[in-house]
């Protein structure tokens, strides 16, 4: 209740009516009231638009962002995120011996198709992750050459001492199934599982697709092989909260329960150290020992975006929607 606005009324499940803070330390904001409405479905979020029933929206669904820049009632903004999609690999299911065999991780990695899924899924609305630190940031790993493709992911599953016959991989004889998670509520993950899927099949691995209504809850019942999953990996510039939500053994955002001693050390020593040039190599370290060993699939670095009506003044696009303001003081709406 500190800032330009005060809730009047808040549901999780629906939104929030936000009403303005006549005590505002850094002067009046221009609304008085703010209605703020949670829907997962991107299709449901442009529909609000387009009808008027929303002035702005959030995180526009990337297949309608062509079509709403030719139109001059709206204005699109795209913003570099911190937000990273990738996989990660379920180390204590059913198939944990494939995913605790390097090769066999290197395999899946060299089968994701960055560049497509940058060009045809996400619009060219996103950068290349190999990495959960991409980019320029005193902790981002020095960029590397990787393979992909068919052959290479061969050479590597060959490598896992599984038997490629004819471009296909068996195990013991049998084709491998693989259960693939997705969720709609980041509307590019379900094309980007899409996408490895149709990649693995290319050598003969079978990745079933389960959409989960609740990601989160779905997960913690183990029963899947991989997963795409999207989380913020640099919060207030630093990378702690990432790294000890989703690496730490019994950590909330572990879903594919990694458990391996040389980083549990790293991650502690990295939580006991003060000094910021320090922290920042041992978190380049980190990130750099997942990409080499490919413990999860970075894959991209998604744009933020959203979309508003010619109307609206003063809105400035966060790079990510759980640390920046997005109703300020300075938010405006001229009349429709």
């Amino acid at each position: 209740g500190t800032g330009a606005f005060m809730f009047e009324k808040f549901d999780p499940s629906t939104g929030a009516i936000l009403i303005k803070n006549p005590h505002y330390w850094d002067g009046m904001a221009k609304l008085d009231r703010v209605c703020m409405t949670a829907n997962q479905d991107a299709n449901a979020r442009l529909l609000a638009l387009q009808s008027g029933d929303a002035d702005i929206i959030y995180s526009l669904s990337l297949e309608s962002l062509g079509t709403l820049r030719k139109d001059p009632k709206w204005v699109i903004e795209s913003a570099p995120g911190t937000r990273v999609s990738h996989l990660i690999y379920n180390y204590a299911g059913e198939n944990k011996e494939l995913w605790n065999n390097e090769e066999f991780r290197k395999g899946i990695d060299a089968l994701v198709d960055r560049e497509g899924i940058i060009k045809t899924v996400m619009a060219n609305e996103a950068k290349i992750a190999f990495n959960p630190f991409p980019g320029n940031y005193p902790f981002s790993p020095t960029p590397k050459t990787h393979e992909f493709g068919k052959e290479a992911a061969l050479k590597h599953f060959e490598a896992a001492g599984l038997t490629v016959q004819d471009g296909k991989v068996l195990r013991n004889g049998q084709p491998i199934k693989l259960r693939m998670a997705t969720y709609i509520a980041r509307p590019e993950l379900p094309q980007i599982a899409q996408i490895v899927q149709d990649s693995a099949k290319q050598v003969g691995i079978d990745m079933e697709i389960y959409v989960a209504e609740n990601i989160d809850e779905f997960l913690l019942a183990g029963k899947f092989d991989l997963v795409t999953y999207s989380l913020l990996t640099i919060s207030r510039g630093d990378g702690a909260f990432f790294l000890n939500s989703s690496f730490a053994p019994k950590a909330a955002q572990n879903h594919g329960r990694l458990d391996v001693p040389e980083l549990n050390d790293l991650l502690v020593e990295y939580n006991q150290t003060v000094d910021i040039t320090k922290r920042n190599g041992l978190a380049k370290q980190f990130a750099t020992i997942l990409e080499e060993r490919a413990y999860n699939s970075y894959i991209t670095v998604p744009y933020a975006t959203a979309g508003y009506r010619q109307g609206v003044k003063g809105w400035v696009t966060p790079g990510n929607d759980l640390e920046f303001q997005m109703v300020t003081k300075d938010l405006d709406v001229v009349s429709k």
